[in-house]
């Protein structure tokens, strides 16, 4: 509603200025103010708004490389029954560090994994991820006898508030869950 008041007094005022003075070439110093005016508003509304895009996308790439880490855990588990213990033995070309997240995996064995993305700024949350491997047992329907189900569960959670402090390891479960002070934005069986 400003920004219309404000469009409909340049026009005006333009409308005025320019009848006024058909032979004139130029602009006016108040001509000029008004725009500068303007344009400082425009400004201010789209910076913060710009900004904010910049930060989650700078968290997009955290949730992506530990959503990739849980997949391929998953994977490698299926294959060797246990899980990795660094990103580089999944093979995934997933790097350890880049300029805004520290990625490791500080716990890893037969039946549970996790890691963390430790955030390198301020302003951005950090995350961490786990995949836990269990059994549940289940009525066979065609025989009426109890069996075991093997499955894997994973979770990815968001730190509720940014800071540089590496992030807490979620639950083991099963399934596993986030931490204290995390959300889930992840998961999968």
């Amino acid at each position: 509603m400003i920004l219309r008041v404000v469009e409909n007094l340049v026009r005006r005022y333009f409308l005025l200025s320019s009848c006024e003075r058909k032979n004139q070439k130029g602009f006016t110093l108040t001509e000029l103010i008004v725009v500068l005016f303007v344009m400082s508003i425009l400004t201010a509304i789209s910076v913060p708004s710009i900004l904010n895009q910049t930060r989650k996308a700078k968290q997009a790439e955290a949730i992506t490389a530990l959503s990739a880490f849980v997949n391929a855990q998953a994977a490698y588990r299926s294959e060797y029954r246990s899980y990795a213990s660094s990103f580089q033995a999944l093979a995934l070309g997933l790097p350890t560090s880049t300029d805004d997240y520290n990625y490791s995996v500080p716990e890893a064995n037969t039946t549970f994994t996790a890691a963390i993305a430790t955030a390198k700024d301020t302003s951005l949350k950090g995350y961490s991820a786990a995949s836990t491997w269990y059994a549940v047992e289940q009525t066979n329907p065609d025989t009426g006898l109890p069996q075991l189900e093997r499955t894997i569960s994973s979770i990815v959670c968001e730190a509720d508030f940014a800071g540089t402090t590496p992030p807490a390891l979620p639950e083991q479960g099963p399934p596993p869950t986030c931490p204290a002070s995390f959300s889930v934005v992840g998961s999968g069986s």
